[in-house]
Order: structure tokens, then C-alpha cells, then sequence
């Protein structure tokens, strides 16, 4: 049994398609891109959101802005 091209193409668009938001989170969050790898593993990836949910949160550039409309 060997995987048509269809095959990959469905798993494209059911796998990695739904991963894409959580690598745009991570990026914007200022964490390494690649921890969205993290998400795929099922019980690694539980644990990993609770130390994503409250770790410490670094805007891009680093600058802390206290009220956006400055």
C-alpha cells in the first residue's frame, strides 16, 4: 500500500494547513517559529500550550506598549 499523490495532498491540507495559526501565534508571541512542532506531538503539545499560556509574553522588538492609541 503506498500513498498517491492525493494522499499527500490531503494530508497537506488537513495537517499542516490548521498548523499555520499556531506558528503565526508563536512568531508574534517572540518565541522561535519552530516550537509550533510542539502542537503536532498530542500529549507534549498539551503540556506545551500550558507553558506557552503563561510564560512570559514578549511583543516583537521587545518594546512594551501600555496604551496602544500612543
Amino acid at each position: 500500500m503506498s500513498l498517491s499523490v492525493w494522499h499527500l495532498i490531503l494530508l497537506f491540507l488537513f495537517f499542516v494547513l490548521p498548523q499555520l495559526p499556531g506558528y503565526w501565534v508563536i512568531k508574534r508571541a517572540g518565541w522561535p517559529g519552530w516550537h509550533f512542532v510542539f502542537l503536532v506531538i498530542p500529549i507534549i503539545g498539551l503540556v506545551w500550550l500550558w507553558i506557552f499560556a503563561f510564560g512570559k509574553w514578549s511583543p516583537p522588538g521587545g518594546q512594551i506598549v501600555l496604551d496602544p492609541r500612543t
